[in-house]
């Protein structure tokens, strides 16, 4: 048994190696799928999308607003005026505002009303990467003075799907916490410390991995939260008491200015990876590794449950109905776990057993198919009339059979009356067209433990 097992495990391994993208992929469908249940669950129970406006700069912006993107600043300026008399309690732009504009007029109408706005301020920047080397490229040294800063960078998987967000940043001479996080933190009026692995915000604690990220549980869409349009709001054209207390975000949705990221739940304007973020902080919902022996002993039951199907199924029905069950099975607990605060690598997982199912059955297949050439090779024919002796050919498939790890086999014998006459006197394209027949009849009407006969 050990040495059946070995050659599946071992055939695995190769197709890891050599066809892993297939797999891969495979396992990133499986998760974004599972981000897709989770939120399809707990949409009605997400009560903090309420807190949240978002200012779009959408497509009628850029069509109403008789200005070339980027807009004056005088136009953010304006704004923020009228967030500030909506009583608006933080408010995050997530434009990058660097360096000095075309007209110093309007820099410093930014600036000046940055400093009185009643609310907080927090302006996004980036950490670049220049020479090997992170570095913050922060904003206009006039508006960083007179704002809160937040980083904006968010980690993207090889499929450049974004699942996480980091918390806070600790480079050799630099470290500050993310535009999420700060939003959330002066939202609460308090301020964000860091722990070994976790972030401590008012009364709750933030898990980070090891790279100081949180993974996002992504429980709002575009759909969910309320938005205004950037025209809109500088026209005064919006309900009474819309931003009044709330969070707001000033951020580009249009397509052509290309802030558009991935997400488990497909396609969306960067800016709701950091709604999304700021969410999860408000309802108090984040994930945790799972123990890695918890997730081992998944990954043996699933790996079992696998052999299993091996075992007991045909070829196709196990690498079918094996991958669909255990696909399903760990989807299941996946979702059922994120509502518990646990999460494991459940693409990964996938990508594995899906992996081992396919090539233990190509490995299984080809093995049979051996046996049958080695049968083949070693058979002896009757030297009168040339037809291989059917009696050894019997006892080798039984042999051979012994060797597939399958509960059941099964062994077709057709004795056919009146063949001899046929392959003597019948051409040989007659005799080609009356094999294919039977053959035919074999696989529409041939069942175990049933005879059938046609003529």
């Amino acid at each position: 048994m050990i040495k059946k097992y070995s050659r599946l495990i071992i055939t695995g391994c190769l197709f890891l190696l050599i066809f892993p993208l297939p797999f891969t992929r495979y396992g990133w469908f499986c998760d974004n799928l599972s981000a897709n249940i989770f939120y399809r669950l707990n949409k009605k129970n997400t009560a903090a999308a309420k807190n949240i406006v978002l200012v779009a700069i959408d497509d009628r912006s850029l069509q109403k607003i008789n200005q070339k993107w980027p807009f004056l600043r005088s136009l953010y300026a304006q704004a923020l005026n009228i967030l500030d008399e909506e009583k608006a309690k933080v408010v995050g732009i997530d434009l990058i505002l660097a360096g000095e504009s075309g007209s110093g007029d309007d820099d410093i109408k930014l600036a000046e009303t940055l400093k009185r706005f009643y609310g907080k301020v927090i302006l996004a920047y980036r950490i670049d990467n220049i020479d090997g080397v992170s570095a913050p490229a922060y904003p206009s040294e006039k508006f960083k003075s007179n704002a809160v800063n937040g980083f904006i960078n968010a980690p993207a998987d090889n499929d450049n799907v974004v699942r996480r967000l980091y918390a806070d940043i600790q480079l050799r001479n630099f470290a500050d916490f993310s535009f999420a996080v700060k939003l959330a933190a002066q939202f609460y009026d308090s301020s964000p410390a860091e722990g070994e692995n976790h972030i401590a915000l008012a009364d709750k604690k933030l898990p980070v991995d090891k790279n100081r990220a949180m993974d996002i549980l992504y429980l709002v869409k575009p759909a969910d939260i309320a938005a205004i349009s950037f025209t809109d709001l500088l026209s005064r054209n919006f309900p009474k008491n819309t931003f009044e207390g709330k969070i707001v975000l000033m951020a580009a949705t249009s397509e052509i200015i290309h802030d558009i990221m991935l997400t488990p739940l497909g396609r969306t304007p960067g800016v709701f990876v950091h709604i999304n973020g700021i969410v999860d902080i408000l309802e108090d919902k984040f994930v945790k590794p799972l123990p890695d022996y918890l997730t081992f002993i998944i990954f043996a039951v699933a790996l079992f449950a696998a052999g299993t199907a091996m075992v007991n199924f045909s070829f196709l029905e196990s690498a079918w109905f094996g991958l669909v069950g255990i696909t399903a099975s760990l989807l299941g607990l996946h979702v059922l776990l994120k509502f518990a605060g646990w999460s494991f690598p459940v693409d990964k997982l996938i990508a594995l057993l899906a992996l081992y199912l396919i090539a233990g059955n190509i490995l299984l297949y080809f093995s049979f198919r051996a046996y049958l050439d080695k049968i083949k090779n070693k058979m002896f024919t009757d030297p009168l009339t040339n037809l291989a002796n059917v009696r050894y050919f019997c006892e080798r498939v039984n042999f051979a059979a012994k060797a597939i790890p399958r509960r059941e086999k099964y062994l077709i014998a057709v004795t056919i009356k009146g063949s001899g006459a046929l392959l003597e006197e019948a051409a040989f394209s007659q005799i080609k067209d009356f094999w294919q027949s039977v053959s035919q009849t074999l696989f529409a009407y041939a069942k175990h433990g049933q005879t059938r006969e046609k003529t």
